[in-house]
């Protein structure tokens, strides 16, 4: 049998059975509003030899009768009662009847289209799509097929948009707490848990999804997740629809299943964020007060999210070390310029007293000779003092410091005691 291949979608055995029979029907699906392909499976490449189909292909780039393809659309676009047309086509001595059905998915934005062979049992199957009477088993069918491919829609639709999310943003809470938001409100559940394992004894409940009518007591944020659980779903997807089940799984401590029921947690489903081998923690889906048996697109959307979720955190960690390098480069910057300034002051004012000494002690041909005396008058005066305090210092009267001050003044030919000051002070005599 021919297997249905699709863009994103699985595999189906009910879909097979359904729209292929002792022939290999073509199928493709498009969109109702503009016309475009979204998916088609491999006997409809064969049968219309189309070697590449990619998202939202114009219907004119695929087969030559688009012109009858589009009015058949039409006529599905304005049929009220949702009933499906059928148009006569070629194709290269071969003759089909294209049979479009619009799907019964959320948007209804979506037709079905099988094209069937001139035959017996495709005009049976003409007249189920076409809404005439038919073998009820066939009826039956054709119902589940559109049901399906709806719902597959859906699920493929719902994974899309949470996964674009995660890779949305490069900070690490809003990543995490969009995961559980998003997961939390796909499968309908009451609880949604992002669990980080911790340096403390227990893992640690880190992001949290409830919806509002649920307490946030228990088994919130920042509360302590049952070990040995989080061991367990570390390992790999786990679906539990009874939590009572996990005391009979090995490994799992029986306190920590009470704790659970405690919690009034009675079903269970997680999956690990694990990519490239390093584990990233674990997410997981709660029911509370019912029995909740996880599907398998359930299972599917949660071990999908959960792998995309690790690989966004992972960039989360790369944007984070970065940030941390340019921060510790920064420091070590200031840092250095720091001590740089810091050695440079250190070496300045070491040198300041050896230069001093030098021009001190280097004769000065334009100083004119002064006795000690005088000297010792000359620094005192450019210390601030007044004649009276330099006399009590020096022992002598002020009429002799005032002998001695003319005598400098007139030695060094300056005029008054300020610049006997300045001229101290230049010459390094204080």
């Amino acid at each position: 049998m021919t297997s249905f291949a699709s863009i994103n979608g699985p595999t189906d055995s009910v879909m097979e059975e359904i729209v292929l029979t002792q022939l290999r029907l073509p199928l493709l699906i498009l969109d109702r509003s503009s016309g475009a392909a979204i998916r088609a499976n491999s006997a409809f490449r064969t049968a219309f030899e189309v070697a590449d189909l990619s998202f939202s292909t114009p219907i004119s780039e695929l087969i030559p009768f688009s012109k009858e393809i589009e009015s058949l659309l039409a006529r599905v676009r304005q049929d009220s009662g949702q009933r499906s047309q059928s148009v006569i086509v070629g194709f290269e001595g071969n003759t089909y009847e294209a049979i479009a059905s619009p799907l019964d998915d959320e948007s209804g934005q979506n037709v079905c289209i099988i094209f069937s062979p001139r035959s017996r049992g495709s005009q049976e199957l003409a007249r189920v799509l076409g809404g005439g009477e038919a073998p009820p088993n066939l009826q039956e069918a054709s119902s589940q097929a559109i049901d399906h491919l709806g719902r597959q829609l859906q699920f493929e639709r719902t994974v899309r948009q949470i996964v674009t999310k995660l890779y949305s943003s490069l900070d690490k809470d809003t990543v995490a707490q969009g995961l559980v938001d998003n997961i939390g409100r796909a499968l309908k559940c009451q609880r949604c848990l992002v669990i980080i394992e911790s340096s403390s004894a227990l893992p640690v409940v880190t992001y949290e999804y409830a919806e509002a009518d649920i307490s946030p007591l228990g088994l919130g944020r920042t509360a302590k997740f049952p070990a040995s659980v989080f061991e367990r779903v570390l390992q790999g997807l786990v679906a539990v629809p009874d939590v009572t089940n996990l005391r009979t799984v090995q490994g799992v401590m029986l306190e920590d299943v009470n704790d659970l029921l405690d919690n009034s947690v009675s079903s269970m489903a997680g999956a690990p964020m694990v990519h490239r081998g390093a584990a990233h923690g674990v997410i997981v889906a709660l029911n509370l007060g019912s029995i909740r048996k996880w599907d398998v697109q359930d299972l599917d959307l949660l071990q999908i999210c959960a792998h995309h979720a690790a690989i966004s955190l992972e960039h989360c960690q790369s944007l984070q070390r970065i940030k941390d390098q340019l921060f510790n480069v920064n420091v070590w910057g200031n840092l250095t310029q720091q001590l740089t300034s810091t050695l440079e002051l250190f070496t300045h004012s070491q040198s300041r007293p050896a230069e001093r000494q030098t021009r001190s002690s280097e004769p000065t041909g334009e100083m004119p000779a002064l006795s000690s005396r005088e000297l010792e008058v000359l620094k005192l005066i450019a210390s601030g003092l007044a004649n009276k305090e330099i006399a009590n210092q020096l022992f002598l009267t002020e009429s002799t410091v005032e002998l001695h001050a003319s005598r400098i003044r007139k030695k060094l030919k300056l005029r008054s005691r300020t610049a006997l000051v300045k001229y101290a002070c230049d010459h390094d005599i204080v």
